[in-house]
């Protein structure tokens, strides 16, 4: 099957990878699956093709709004530097992912991963920082995949 409208296919292709793994995990608990690292390769992709392809399309939706409507949206470490709406946070998420500036968080409980924090700075010093549960960035991911197929109506 082709791509016909490339970010907005991507998108829904990203969403039914990463529940047939979380289905694979479930299925075969022993079976080693890296779904943590899976949603990072999703999240990458997500944030760089919309960005680079329909910039222009994303809204400036505030993050109080997107909250009310469900998405988990970290606080900054630094409020006076939070992203100002859902283009500007997508704007620093893209960069810190495209720029490697992601760190995993490890449980307290056992070895598997927690979270991500994503940043960013200059010359060591951090200027904004968030740190996003894998659960809450998985909801953010479909969230944004569902805004990518269904409000924004991409096409060629």
């Amino acid at each position: 099957m082709n791509y016909e409208v490339f970010v907005r296919d991507f998108a829904k292709r990203t969403q039914e990878n990463l529940e047939l793994l979380k289905q694979i995990q479930k299925e075969k608990p022993n079976y080693k699956v890296y779904e943590v690292t899976q949603l990072i390769n999703s999240l990458l992709g997500l944030l760089i093709f919309p960005k680079e392809s329909f910039y222009l399309k994303i809204p400036k939706t505030s993050l109080e709004t997107l909250r009310k409507e469900g998405w988990p949206i970290p606080q900054s470490s630094k409020p006076d530097l939070e992203a100002k709406n859902l283009k500007d946070l997508l704007r620093r998420m893209r960069n810190a992912t495209a720029h490697c500036l992601v760190e995993a968080v490890d449980s307290k409980h056992d070895e598997t991963i927690s979270g991500l924090r994503l940043w960013s700075g200059r010359n060591g010093s951090t200027r904004w920082e968030i740190v996003f549960t894998t659960e809450e960035l998985e909801i953010f991911t479909q969230k944004f995949i569902a805004l990518i197929d269904n409000q924004l109506g991409w096409s060629v």
